[in-house]
């Protein structure tokens, strides 16, 4: 039976299956850390946001008391 490159470069199967898993672990891990840092992200967005939003009604509120 002749062996095709394709086929030479393909490891054993046990050794195919102990890379997968250790592959699906790190995206396991790495899905988990994304998901903190989007949440993280998230965090800090909405923070500045109403404090962005507080501060203009702040600003607002002050021009519609010296415009009177």
């Amino acid at each position: 039976a002749a062996v095709s490159p394709a086929q030479r470069h393909h490891f054993p199967p046990a050794v195919q299956a102990r890379h997968h898993d250790h592959g699906r672990l790190m995206r396991i891990e790495f899905v988990a850390r994304s998901e903190q840092f989007f949440l993280l992200c998230w965090y800090f967005l909405f923070k500045t946001v109403l404090s962005g939003s507080c501060y203009v009604q702040g600003m607002e509120q002050k021009e519609r008391m010296t415009s009177r």
